[in-house]
Formats: C-alpha cells, sequence, structure tokens
C-alpha cells in the first residue's frame, strides 16, 4: 500500500511539474515504476509522457525506448513503434524483450511472417520462452494455419505457467479436432501429464483422442483417471460413456451416468434422456420411458428425448410415437433419422401416403448416406411400387459408386420379377466384392428364405 501511495505522490509531482514547464528529475528506477504504474492504471498517454522526459534524461539507457515501444504498442500504434526500435539498434543489439516487441509490432502492420522468421529466430537462443510460442500461436490463428499452430500450441503448454495450462489444453483439443492430429495428440499427452499428473484435463483430452480413433478400451482408461481427479467433468463422463455404448456395455453406461447424477447433486435433462437411451437399449422400456419423460419435463426442447420416446412407442402406441417424433422434428427439421422414425411409424398405422413422404424428406436431407435409403427402398418393395423402386435405384446410383449399391440394384430386380438378370448381378456381384450383401437382405428380407438365391450365394460366395 505504502508503495502504491508513494507512486502516486510520484505521479502528482510529475504531472505538475509538466503542468507548470518544469522538467521533471527523478531517478531512473522512478521512471520505469511510474510507467509501469500507468500501464497498469491504463494511463497509457501519461505513461508516454514519462518515458519520453525519462530518454531525454537518460538517452544511452535502452531500457526507456523499450518501455515506449511497449506503450505504443498498447495505444495500437505499431509504426511508430517500429520506428522507435530502429533507434536502439544505434545504441545495442536487441534485447529479447525487444525483439519481442519488433514481433509484435510486425504482426500488428499485417507482416506476418516477418514476425514469424523473427519469433523463430529467437527460439535458437530461448526455446523454453513461452510469450515466444503464445505469440507465434497467436499469429498463426490470425492467419489461419491451423496445422502449424496446432503444433506450436504443444510447445507453448510445455512452457506455460500453471495458470494457464488448463484454457490451453482446452484450445489444443479444438485445434487437434480441426487438424484431426489424434494421433500425434495420443503420443503428446504423457508429456504433460509427467509435468502435470494430476491435470484432469490432460487425461480428458488424451480420452477424447483415444475415443476419436475409435480406441474405445484405451479411451475408458484416460476418461476414468480424469473422473478420479475431477469428478464433475462431464465432458469426461460423457466420454466415458459414449465409449461404453459402443462396446454395447449399457450396464456400465448406466452406473457412470448415475455416479455423475450423484456427484453433480442435481438432475441433468441431458444426462437423464441418456439414461433412457441405455435403458432403451437394454430393452428395460417401463424406466427406459421414465427416464425420457422426466428429461422431457425438465426441458421440454430435447430433440432427441422425443426422439427415442418416439423410437419407444413405435411398436406398442404408433399414435403415441407420431406425436413425439413430430415434436421431435419441430426442434430439428433438418435431422434424417427422426424423419425415417416417422416414416415408419405412419407405415405401421397403414398410412403409406405420409410413410412415403417422410422417407423421401429423409432422402433429401442426406441422400450421401446410403443408411438413408434403404428404408425409402424396403418400403417401396413392401408396398410393391416397382416403377418407382426403379427409379429410386437408378437416383440412388448417382450419389454412390457401383460397388456400394449393387447388393440394393440386385434386391430391387428380384423385386420386380426380373430373376434372371437378378441372379446375373448377383453372380458378378459375390465374385468381386460381397462386403454389402446384407444391404441385399435387409431391404428385401424375403430373399434369405429363397432357395435359388441361397444357393447361388452358397456357390459363388467364395470371398
Amino acid at each position: 500500500m505504502k508503495h502504491y501511495n508513494r507512486l502516486n505522490e510520484l505521479l502528482l509531482e510529475f504531472t505538475a511539474m509538466s503542468q507548470s514547464n518544469n522538467v521533471p528529475n527523478l531517478e531512473k528506477t522512478d521512471y520505469l515504476d511510474l510507467a509501469n504504474y500507468c500501464i497498469s492504471i491504463e494511463e497509457l498517454e501519461l505513461g508516454l509522457l514519462i518515458v519520453d522526459t525519462a530518454i531525454r534524461h537518460f538517452p544511452l539507457l535502452p531500457e526507456f525506448i523499450v518501455k515506449k515501444i511497449e506503450i505504443l504498442l498498447l495505444l495500437d500504434r505499431p509504426n511508430q513503434a517500429l520506428s522507435t526500435l530502429k533507434t536502439i539498434d544505434h545504441l545495442t543489439k536487441l534485447s529479447h524483450q525487444a525483439q519481442l516487441l519488433k514481433a509484435k509490432a510486425l504482426k500488428a502492420t499485417g507482416k506476418n511472417q516477418d514476425a514469424l522468421d523473427l519469433l523463430d529466430q529467437l527460439k535458437e537462443t530461448q526455446k523454453d520462452d513461452f510469450k515466444i510460442y503464445e505469440l507465434q500461436a497467436n499469429i498463426l490463428e490470425n492467419m489461419q494455419q491451423f496445422d502449424k499452430l496446432y503444433h506450436v500450441l504443444k510447445n507453448q503448454i510445455l512452457t506455460a505457467p500453471q495458470a494457464q495450462l488448463e484454457s490451453l489444453l482446452d484450445k489444443l483439443l479444438l485445434f487437434t479436432d480441426i487438424t484431426s492430429n489424434y494421433q500425434d495428440a495420443i503420443a503428446f499427452y504423457p508429456k504433460v501429464i509427467d509435468r502435470h499428473p494430476f491435470s484432469g484435463t490432460a487425461w480428458r483430452n488424451l480420452g477424447l483422442s483415444y475415443a476419436a480413433l475409435e480406441d474405445y478400451y484405451e479411451a475408458i482408461d484416460a476418461f476414468e483417471f480424469c473422473i478420479a481427479i475431477d469428478p464433475l467433468d462431464k465432458t469426461a463422463y460423457l466420454g466415458c460413456t459414449t465409449c461404453l455404448e459402443q462396446q454395447n456395455k449399457y450396464g456400465l453406461a448406466i452406473r457412470y451416468y448415475f455416479e455423475y447424477l450423484e456427484q453433480s447433486l442435481k438432475d441433468e435433462p441431458e444426462i437423464l434422456m441418456k439414461l433412457g437411451h441405455c435403458f432403451f437399449l437394454e430393452d428395460d422400456f417401463d424406466t427406459a420411458t421414465y427416464f425420457l419423460e422426466e428429461a422431457i419435463r425438465l426441458e421440454p426442447e430435447l430433440a432427441n428425448a422425443h426422439y427415442w420416446l418416439g423410437s419407444l412407442y413405435l411398436e406398442s402406441d404408433p399414435p403415441k410415437a407420431i406425436l413425439h417424433l413430430n415434436d421431435a422434428i419441430d426442434l430439428d427439421s433438418f435431422n434424417e433419422d427422426y424423419m425415417i422414425a416417422l416414416a415408419e411409424a405412419y407405415k405401421t398405422i397403414h398410412d403409406p401416403k405420409n410413410a412415403q413422404h417422410y422417407f423421401q424428406q429423409a432422402i433429401d436431407i442426406a441422400p450421401d448416406i446410403l443408411d438413408t435409403w434403404m428404408p425409402f427402398v424396403r418400403f417401396l418393395i413392401q408396398t410393391k411400387q416397382h416403377q418407382l423402386l426403379l427409379e429410386t435405384l437408378e437416383e440412388v446410383a448417382t450419389f454412390f459408386n457401383p460397388e456400394q449399391v449393387i447388393f440394393l440394384k440386385i434386391a430391387g430386380l428380384f423385386a420386380t420379377g426380373k430373376r434372371k438378370e437378378a441372379k446375373y448381378w448377383l453372380i458378378e456381384a459375390l465374385t468381386t466384392d460381397n462386403d454389402l450383401l446384407d444391404t441385399m437382405f435387409e431391404v428385401y428380407p424375403k430373399l434369405a428364405h429363397d432357395d435359388e438365391v441361397v444357393a447361388t450365394i452358397q456357390k459363388y460366395n467364395t470371398l
């Protein structure tokens, strides 16, 4: 407190003398303290006046010129800062701090590459200086050079003060997703964990990188470490449960959801919705209904909750399913899965007109996803709309490679009575690539009981 009182007194003395056209004559340390104080209270113009006065008294001391450059950059006067930098060149070799300020000034004047080149030079002697990587990352982000930025962020993290670590890890996660550098991230995070073993964010990011590469076992291990460190890290819980669901371990996922709810001490609609979905997949429909309805009660705009509840009612109560699926579509009208489910609901109550409408809506939303077409193809086969079926199969072929849709074409040919042609293409497909054979049975299940089809598959399915 005494220090600030003294600075206030010095500042008042300096201001009074300047206004009376007297040149204040202070000690060198007083000038620097006053300049820094002005920066802290955002009196930048006054700070600039103080360093200019100091330069007149101590013209051979570069630290006052460096301080002037710092203030000029804070005032957004980069060209003046660069001009001032040239005066130091005549006095001494630029200090590390002055070089950093020069890089900032170059960046501010749009000379990004010159700034990056200068920073690269500084790294040769100051490779552990966090400020170098901080400025470099800022420049690369402005230039949208995200792959380079990703690698700079790694160096920034390894040199970062503890207070900035977590925010930088969050930023690295973002640019890992943008650049898809998941494998590199998996190799990097153990270095962070060695330095900061109790960084839950580092463990969580490691888990998310493993999950992105579908290495669910390693991902779950990393998420569990994060949860042990930070039991309220929702992203880690959701990451862990998502991986468990990918492995069809719904019971374990349910345990983690309940654990999170106990830790958070509140009912979160998103978690309740996911619980309901897991119970649905475990065929515990009563419990699933309870959690999905509770999620909707707390947050009526959860589109997925309406979708899963509609899917749950699809067979037992189609009209109720239609109500919930319409609610889901009202909340998100660009989701093809919602459209397909609603089409299936209308098909169940024997309303082919509405069923066809929503199947086609799904295709309009996602024509580049084969699974969007298959329910419509199956519907056309079931309703014996042969002409539209053949036209649809021709349209499908414009979106995919021939080998991706050959078995749909074969199913269509069998369905429309063109058995000879269908058998020819079936033999051709079986002897080249049979990876998508199941799609034929999915759209036309009767073929699984067709003796000629079964015999042909047994004879030619050699791959």
